[in-house]
């Protein structure tokens, strides 16, 4: 029985241990995709609703910009030439 209860309180302490390291290892992956990745797609998205000059605050448009891209004939030129440049380059 003493044994039993040994062998229960090392295998809880390994456990710990394994979720402290997990833990340890997973949080740096984290934070780096939070801070790299996840914060300015979202700050991308925040400014496509918005007007903004890097010298006075954003102000929100709403869906203006979209408007404006999509009466643009410069926009689908672009989509035309990327799309096959990269069915050309890619393969």
């Amino acid at each position: 029985m003493l044994q039993s209860s040994l062998q229960r309180r090392t295998w809880l302490t390994l456990r710990r241990q394994e979720a402290l390291w997990f833990h340890i290892f997973v949080v740096p992956w984290i934070i780096g995709f939070l801070v790299f990745t996840l914060y300015p797609t979202v700050a991308a998205l925040y400014l496509s609703f918005t007007r903004y000059n890097a010298l006075r605050p954003p102000v929100f448009i709403g869906l203006a910009n979209y408007r404006n891209l999509f009466h643009d004939p410069v926009f689908f030129t672009s989509l035309r030439v990327t799309f096959t440049y990269a069915i050309i380059a890619v393969p």
